[in-house]
């Protein structure tokens, strides 16, 4: 059993890039879950980013700011959960003052789990 509070893996974040803070808070063999961070930016990147075998299940725990999925902007306040299924091109932003921080499951896919890892000999 694991045991933490939010406000404990905040502290504890560390910086990826020039918007994105995060740190991990549990992972096991189909999932992981953490708390990411992403600093103000002017407006939406025109790069989007794709999990090819998880599916992402995010939660505004601070801040507000949006999500791009496709064509569509979702405004994110704190208490917002979203689904975003595998494969589907995403970007979470804030144009606001403070960070966007959220609380993030990644979950491996059903289809993922059941096929055999990269070079693994067929069954």
């Amino acid at each position: 059993m694991h045991l933490f509070t939010l406000a404990e893996k905040l502290a504890e974040m560390r910086r990826i890039n020039q918007e994105i803070s995060y740190a991990r808070c549990l992972r096991g063999d189909s999932f992981e879950a953490g708390v990411i961070s992403f600093a103000p930016r002017a407006s939406a990147d025109p790069k989007l980013i794709t999990h090819a075998d998880q599916e992402v299940v995010a939660q505004v725990i601070a801040g507000q700011g949006f999500v791009r999925i496709g064509g569509t902007t979702h405004e994110l306040r704190p208490g917002a959960v979203c689904h975003i299924p595998v494969n589907t091109p995403h970007d979470f932003y804030t144009t606001a003052a403070q960070p966007l921080s959220l609380f993030y499951l990644l979950i491996r896919s059903a289809a993922a789990r059941s096929a055999p890892a990269a070079g693994a000999a067929p069954a």
